[in-house]
């Protein structure tokens, strides 16, 4: 959980979509998962967020300045950072993320 909203209302978001993962071990593998609001999920299924493997954001170039500037305010805790979840987030920044 990167919000930690007291009213959360929770996604479970995979990290390499589901439709692009090799097998079922990688798609239903727990560490191809993240708990994210639906604000959060939307944006990083689409591309506009993505994490670094210290848990910071990363904001595509086409992301309003307003919302970036209000997610500067969250990291993922680094109790869901590991190995194999860091390989999912590569994935994901290579190949969904959208830099520019």
């Amino acid at each position: 959980m990167v919000e930690k909203l007291l009213y959360p209302s929770l996604v479970a978001s995979h990290i390499k979509p589901f439709i692009q993962c090799l097998n079922d071990d990688e798609a239903y593998d727990p560490n191809n998962g993240l708990l994210l609001s639906r604000n959060m999920d939307i944006l990083f299924d689409q591309g506009y967020i993505s994490f670094n493997n210290d848990g910071t954001i990363m904001y595509s170039s086409q992301l309003n300045e307003e919302v970036t500037k209000h997610l500067d305010n969250y990291k993922l805790d680094s109790i869901f950072i590991n190995e194999n979840r860091t390989q999912y987030f590569d994935y994901h920044r290579n190949n969904v993320f959208r830099r520019k």
